[in-house]
């Protein structure tokens, strides 16, 4: 019979003595991950209400599906999608989620979204409708974060509610949905294990590109104040104190405890069951061939004294790496990536490097500046009296012509115009087009986009970052993705919305 992923089985004394033990040690190993989980106060914790705001949603409902995709107002799923989000269930999902406390704050404003690890913490009701961490077995790699689909739909719920609110003309209310969202997936970046953390920061990148739609969508809608809230709001993201996942650190120890004997000599009975079950993760009909693979090479394993050395050296590291700038001349080479694979594969098999969350920090603080500029340069068009229209020339008086005049009127930090591609020193790049500038033509000036190029007139400002490659090409080639690839050879613009300027521009024709 399965139980909660432990399969019972007839055994001897001694076998049930020491699944006894395990079963022990995964509780010792829950307790310390869920720790400085607990010690958060009920109120400063989100996910109850996420329970029960998820368990008023009407999910059933086939109009769900078109709030997951990119909202586009001209789009025909985009009336399905919205009025999905108006349905009574969901409306009482974002009251819950939207309401304050009594200290100004919504669910998405706590401190953390604090669901404990495991099904010995959490409310019953809560494991019935799979929000929960489910921990198999007796090793915390076994993992099945069954809440993450259902965090996601209520993220879902929040942007289509945003514009839902701006079609009605609640600009302020739309705001609070969309920022929302993007909090949801900073609290979500905060979870301990790096599959979660690095879905946190990749969903966060999206909700960079969705707030910019929604801005630019609505920005004759929109208000000065609307605009400044959204820039500041994103400011208070707080980046700089998105942590390494400390639960990668202690699979590491956990598995080490488990696949040594008492002779710290690797247990060659218990070593190949273990690494065969990382190997076969999500796929069980390998077990079987990764454990003669794993008993096979079982010799060459270090001993438990090296393979802690090991884990200690490359946490330590990737800490350190951590800690310094996102540019700094002084990072040192991943002690991780150079262990070798079979003697500490104790150490490589279950710890998920954690490079791809350094290589997602700056393409996250980038795009994070972009969007909070961007918001400034809406507002600053809205108080000047400016109107873009694609095809048409603005009028030069109602455009900034510095980000200067950007900040502090309309976003708080100067840091904020940073572009963190080339490095934290270096301000985002910014030009306004005009004719009689040799970098421009008299007809305006084009910008490539995937589906094709979008012409910029004069006096439209255009504010963008040189991206991965590091080089200046003035705005010229965009890959519209929140996180170009290191060989991509483009800058990411992030004003105007070019690939929907493009859109508006052949509707016109």
């Amino acid at each position: 019979m399965l139980l909660s992923g432990v399969v019972l089985a007839t055994a001897s004394p001694e076998g049930l003595s020491s699944a006894a033990a395990q079963r022990s040690d995964a509780r010792k190993y829950l307790d310390r991950l869920n720790a400085p989980i607990l010690a958060v106060s009920e109120d400063e914790r989100a996910y109850h209400i996420y329970f029960e705001a998820y368990d008023r949603m009407d999910v059933a409902d086939p109009r769900m599906a078109a709030a997951s995709t990119r909202l586009d107002p001209y789009a025909s799923t985009f009336q399905d999608a919205i009025g999905w989000a108006g349905g009574a269930s969901q409306q009482e999902a974002v009251e819950l989620i939207l309401r304050k406390n009594q200290r100004g704050q919504n669910a998405t404003q706590r401190k953390i979204f604090g669901l404990p690890y495991g099904t010995y913490d959490v409310d019953d009701d809560l494991i019935i409708s799979d929000f929960v961490v489910y921990v198999h077995g007796d090793l915390l790699f076994d993992r099945e974060d069954a809440y993450l689909p259902r965090y996601q739909e209520l993220m879902h719920l929040l942007r289509a509610e945003s514009f839902r609110r701006a079609e009605s003309g609640d600009t302020a209310g739309a705001c609070d949905a969309i920022l929302g969202m993007t909090r949801m997936a900073r609290q979500l970046c905060d979870q301990r294990f790096y599959d979660e953390k690095h879905l946190g920061m990749t969903l966060l990148l999206e909700c960079f590109v969705q707030i910019r739609d929604f801005m630019w969508f609505y920005r004759e809608k929109l208000s000065i104040e609307n605009f400044r809230t959204i820039a500041i709001e994103i400011e208070r993201l707080g980046l700089e104190r998105i942590e390494m996942p400390p639960g990668e650190e202690l699979i590491g120890e956990q598995l080490i405890e488990q696949i040594f004997g008492p002779d710290n000599r690797v247990d060659k009975q218990r070593f190949p069951e273990v690494m065969a079950a990382f190997d076969a993760y999500g796929a069980p009909l390998k077990r079987f061939q990764a454990v003669a693979y794993w008993q096979q090479v079982v010799e060459q394993h270090a001993s438990k004294r090296e393979v802690e050395v090991a884990l200690k050296n490359a946490v330590s590291n990737w800490k350190l790496r951590w800690r310094l700038p996102l540019h700094s001349s002084l990072v040192p080479d991943s002690e991780f990536a150079k262990l070798d694979d079979l003697k500490y594969a104790a150490v490589k098999r279950p710890i998920r490097d954690l490079q791809n969350l350094f290589d997602l920090r700056i393409p996250l603080a980038t795009q994070m500046n972009g969007t909070a500029v961007a918001a400034g340069i809406h507002a600053y068009l809205v108080r000047e009296g400016a109107k873009l229209r694609p095809g048409q020339a603005a009028l030069e008086a109602t455009v900034p012509v510095r980000l200067s005049q950007i900040q502090p009127a309309f976003v708080n930090y100067e840091s904020t115009l940073a572009d963190v591609y080339a490095s934290l020193e270096e301000k985002l790049h910014y030009a306004v087009i005009r004719n009689t500038d040799p970098r421009f033509s008299h007809e305006g000036y084009p910008i490539e986009t995937p589906d094709g190029p979008v012409l910029l007139h004069e006096f439209w400002p255009l504010l963008y970052s040189v991206g991965p490659d590091r080089a200046e090409n003035l705005g010229k080639t965009l890959v519209h993705n929140s996180m170009p690839a290191e060989n991509d050879k483009c800058d990411v613009v992030f004003f105007p919305n070019v690939d929907l300027l493009l859109r508006e521009s052949k509707r016109q024709r």
